[in-house]
């Protein structure tokens, strides 16, 4: 008996440690998968679980180490280390992958000078920004001990439906679902001292998750800061999602939430007449969308003639050409606008690529101030999707000079798709950058 708990012990420590390894490679190596992406429909599939994977080893690099010591301290106890295999795989794998989440934690500390530049190149003008606080501070050390720390002086309000009734029926209505009206609901975050009689400007986030999944439940570290600094006030907001509700339910909810927001968000504190969108990802795409199409009908069913607009938008790896690849135009097409396999209503999704919308926006009133925010080793959304974005929008609306730009562009070289939903010390450092690039626009928009 005790032998089998030894050889499950030394087996389960070299499987878990090669796919560590492997994981790992793929983490400093973006390359890697995208080729395999290309080869294989299995590995098109499970890529985006990879990409979150390697994700969070790049912003957690030593909450991973710190359970792997774990996991290879409890090997030794069952006895795994009694085979040689075992040893040869700790020496040969696990301290070089030790080794290469330690550079993941210093490459985080070092983007520091990326977060410093980016502040005085895209917010001050050019003039020297105010260093930066390290995250090794005792202050924030503590936060990344724990992720997950909210600041004690904020007061959440959950789950408050921003639906009408008569919407809430009509898509019980549609789907035979009754658990569906509960995704239209949104959580508001605001400090516990503010006063209600003073009007407040209000950060609306979208969530992420491919249009398919994800959660408004997740108060992001820029959310916290801007809440407890700067008293501004956080909504996270929920949307119907895919197979269930075919795009674009998603966006008519973003809408539904900002109508919502700006008839009751005073009674908050908060100001209806500024209102910034923020968004991850697909929630990225739909943030922007929703600013872009402000005021069309189309997608207002019900409150047509309701001003929809906002004040800016706020982009995290925000997938705003949905038609970057053929891959990505089918995945869009197929499983979120549900269209039937072998249609391909090429319009529809020119209609929905913000890439392509910029022009338009700009004719229509809707170009607002946008701050982008790209990550190198993304295999989801490729950072050269930010700079097409830019690189259009500056067409639209030229800067006077490269610091005047409405639309700020900032590439974190050494990030994958997600880094801003938990304390690392590139969020620590997004924090800034959001908070500084909010404030002044608010200063000048107010």
């Amino acid at each position: 008996m005790l032998g089998l708990i030894r050889a499950l012990a030394a087996t389960n420590y070299v499987a878990f440690t090669g796919l560590l390894a492997a994981l790992t490679v793929g983490t400093f190596d973006a390359s890697i998968m995208l080729k395999l992406v290309h080869k294989s429909a299995l590995a098109r599939n499970a890529f985006p679980y990879v990409e979150i994977t390697q994700s969070m080893i790049a912003e957690f690099p030593l909450h991973h180490l710190a359970g792997y010591l774990i996991i290879t301290t409890l090997t030794n106890l069952f006895g795994g280390f009694e085979y040689t295999l075992a040893w040869l795989v700790y020496y040969v794998l696990g301290l070089p992958v030790i080794f290469s989440w330690i550079v993941l934690f210093v490459e985080g500390l070092r983007e520091e000078e990326v977060f410093s530049e980016g502040i005085k190149d895209l917010v001050t003008g050019g003039e020297p920004a105010e260093a930066l606080q390290s995250p090794l501070s005792l202050p924030l050390v503590t936060r990344l001990i724990n992720p997950l720390w909210t600041p004690p002086d904020v007061t959440i309000y959950p789950n408050i439906t921003y639906a009408t009734t008569e919407e809430t029926a009509q898509i019980v209505e549609e789907t035979g679902d009754f658990s569906q009206p509960k995704l239209l609901s949104l959580d508001i975050y605001g400090r516990t001292d503010r006063d209600i009689s003073d009007r407040r400007p209000v950060l609306i986030h979208v969530h992420g998750g491919a249009w398919r999944k994800g959660s408004k439940n997740m108060f992001k570290p820029h959310g916290k800061v801007l809440v407890q600094e700067n008293n501004w006030l956080y909504v996270s907001i929920g949307y119907r999602l895919a197979p269930e509700n075919p795009y674009p339910a998603h966006l008519i909810d973003v809408k539904r939430a900002i109508r919502w927001v700006k008839q009751s968000i005073s009674k908050f504190g908060g100001d209806p007449n500024f209102i910034v969108l923020s968004g991850d990802s697909a929630g990225g795409h739909l943030a922007t969308m929703a600013s872009f199409t402000a005021n069309n009908p189309l997608y207002q069913p019900g409150f047509e003639s309701f001003d929809t607009s906002v004040k800016g938008v706020i982009s995290f790896s925000g997938a705003l050409d949905i038609q970057a690849t053929r891959h990505h135009a089918e995945f869009f097409a197929h499983r979120v606008a549900m269209q039937k396999k072998g249609e391909f209503d090429q319009e529809f999704l020119d209609r929905h690529t913000p890439t392509r919308l910029i022009g338009e926006a700009k004719q229509n009133g809707n170009l607002v101030p946008f701050l982008l925010i790209t990550a190198s080793r993304d295999t989801l959304v490729p950072s050269t999707v930010g700079k097409e974005f830019k690189t259009i929008y500056d067409k639209y609306s030229p800067p006077a000079t490269s610091s005047a730009s409405q639309c700020s562009l900032l590439n974190l070289p050494t990030a994958h798709h997600i880094y801003y939903v938990g304390w690392t010390p590139r969020s620590i450092f997004l924090s800034r950058l959001v908070q500084a690039w909010a404030e002044q626009l608010y200063t000048k928009k107010k």
